[in-house]
């Protein structure tokens, strides 16, 4: 994949966690952290906090699709990254799972389940209980408790904003 492209889908990927679509905030917060797996930590910066105390991070953006074979065929042939594996979970429902350089992923579904569009961001977390439990402190919005599912553990939060975040635990 040319950097170019990589820069555009690490930058889509900061807008969606972020909501900006510049490389670094005002601040240089982002500056000093992007593509570091954070120890335990808090760090501080303009008054307030950030916490990573488990390690997540981004796993998945997660899109629901009309067509899949259209869709398959935009982010192997125009965005170049590909195909990594694909699921049937249930009757009606397809996963595709497309990846480029780097850890994070673009999860495209189609079922007839969800609206056309982007659904989530996953996180992937050592512990999910103990992350739930961290988040529900905080004062998080959990939309869906902790469940098993076919690759680990799963549970969803909004944000402020109303985006879906799928926190993962893989096995």
């Amino acid at each position: 994949m040319n950097l170019v492209l990589k820069g555009t889908i690490e930058l889509l990927i900061r807008k969606i966690v972020l909501g900006t679509s510049q490389y670094g905030s005002k601040n240089g917060f982002w500056d000093r952290i992007v593509d570091k797996k954070l120890p335990n930590s808090t760090l501080i910066n303009n008054d307030k906090q950030y916490s990573y105390g488990d390690n997540m991070k981004v796993k998945y953006a997660t899109i629901i699709v009309e067509d899949m074979d259209e869709s398959i065929k935009f982010y192997t042939e125009v965005m170049g990254l590909e195909i990594d594996s694909q699921h049937n979970p249930q009757p009606g429902a397809t996963i595709t799972l497309l990846k480029g350089e780097g850890d994070a992923m673009i999860e495209l579904i189609k079922n007839t389940e969800n609206e056309t569009g982007l659904f989530s961001v996953g996180m992937d977390v050592e512990d999910i209980n103990t992350t739930v439990k961290e988040l529900k402190s905080k004062g998080a919005r959990i939309t869906m408790e902790p469940i098993p599912i076919t690759v680990g553990t799963l549970a969803f939060l909004e944000d402020p904003n109303g985006v879906k975040i799928a926190l993962i635990q893989h096995h």
